[in-house]
């Protein structure tokens, strides 16, 4: 095994991709950043995870997000370009086949009962860094060409499948229905409280302005205690 040598091959190779004029919002060099710091706090809450290991698929969980990488890397599918990436560290065939699953998988929704605390703590990771006043501007940088701020009608909490909503307004919610779907998001809300904090506020002052803006009466309450349900008392406006 040469970590070393995998480290600066990631790091040199991908830190190029990750920036302007090639990174993709959201999915750029800073995410990256900021879910290499969260190791601590992660790893307290789901022991077992090789720092080694989380840093590797961190540099790696958003491949997915760059075709171009892809295509012009001659590997035949997501999976294969992985290994290329992974080839200078000469790793043991479990540790490949745990880094391959986390990156593979992080994505889904929910954790399953065979995930690894690698794909675990990724996945935790991914999310939270999306909770907050970045997670929201990376949202705007994300789908910003393929969605408009907010529907004609101004409000609404919908489906949040992710490919079906049809405005940035209902992809608020996806994010903010995941504290009410994880105990370890809100123990994470719970230790950071000012992330979801201005979480909320930013939806709030968003609706606002729409409000003002399309004249129609401003319910983001409404949607917010609907998403939140018996956990919407605690984050009633004072």
């Amino acid at each position: 095994m040469n970590q070393t040598a995998l480290m600066a091959s990631l790091r040199t190779g991908l830190g190029k991709v990750y920036r302007p004029p090639t990174a993709i919002g959201g999915h750029d060099i800073q995410h990256i950043e900021r879910l290499l710091l969260m190791y601590r706090e992660i790893s307290e809450l789901i022991p077992g995870v090789s720092e080694f290991e989380y840093e590797i698929a961190v540099w790696l969980h958003n491949l997915d997000r760059y075709p171009a990488l892809l295509a012009s890397s001659g590997a035949l599918n997501l999976t294969c370009l992985i290994h290329l990436y992974l080839a200078p560290g000469k790793l043991e065939p479990e540790t490949t086949e745990r880094i391959i699953t986390a990156v593979m998988e992080h994505s889904k929704k929910d954790d399953g009962t065979n995930d690894s605390p690698l794909l675990q703590a990724l996945r935790l990771a991914d999310k939270w860094d999306r909770i907050g006043i970045l997670g929201i501007t990376d949202s705007f940088s994300w789908k910003g060409p393929q969605l408009p701020a907010y529907e004609k009608t101004g409000f609404g909490y919908g489906s949040t499948a992710e490919g079906s909503m049809t405005c940035h307004y209902q992809n608020f919610y996806r994010v903010l229905e995941w504290y009410t779907m994880y105990p370890l998001i809100r123990e994470l809300v719970r230790r950071k409280p000012h992330r979801f904090e201005h979480l909320l506020a930013c939806i709030r002052m968003f609706a606002r302005e729409v409000s003002e803006a399309q004249d129609v009466p401003n319910t983001v309450e409404d949607d917010i205690a609907r998403c939140l349900g018996n956990f919407y008392p605690q984050w009633h406006p004072k």
